[in-house]
């Protein structure tokens, strides 16, 4: 399978992260998502366990979202684990037991940013 490689143009202390199982995802509470229909980009803005700052998951060219919250392993906003599962396929594994889907052309992981201002 072929590494989908993320723009790290906007990521430079992450500039050897290649792969989505790679960030610091795990335990990183989800503080919000967004979907800018327009331009076809997910964010989700999460705060990673320890920097006590915000960074944000980018999707672009995104093609299809499924972002369940049904909370079969109970209440929680703390990521489990992110995969690659194809070249376009991205899942979050939510620590409340739901999986979110994302078929996209690649992704970018920036920060800090700003909490009072949109992830770009």
């Amino acid at each position: 399978m072929t590494a989908v490689r993320p723009d790290r143009s906007l990521q430079p202390s992450l500039a050897g992260v290649d792969v989505l199982e790679d960030l610091p995802l795990h335990d990183a509470v989800v503080e919000s998502v967004s979907l800018d229909w327009t331009t076809g980009e997910l964010h989700v803005v999460v705060s990673p366990v320890g920097p006590g700052e915000l960074f944000v998951l980018s999707f672009r060219d995104v093609s299809s979202v499924e972002i369940p919250r049904e909370m079969p392993w109970g209440r929680s906003s703390s990521i489990n684990a992110a995969r690659t599962v194809t070249p376009s396929g991205f899942e979050l594994e939510m620590q409340s037991g739901d999986t979110w889907r994302i078929q996209a052309a690649r992704w970018v992981y920036a920060g800090p940013v700003n909490h009072e201002v949109k992830p770009a």
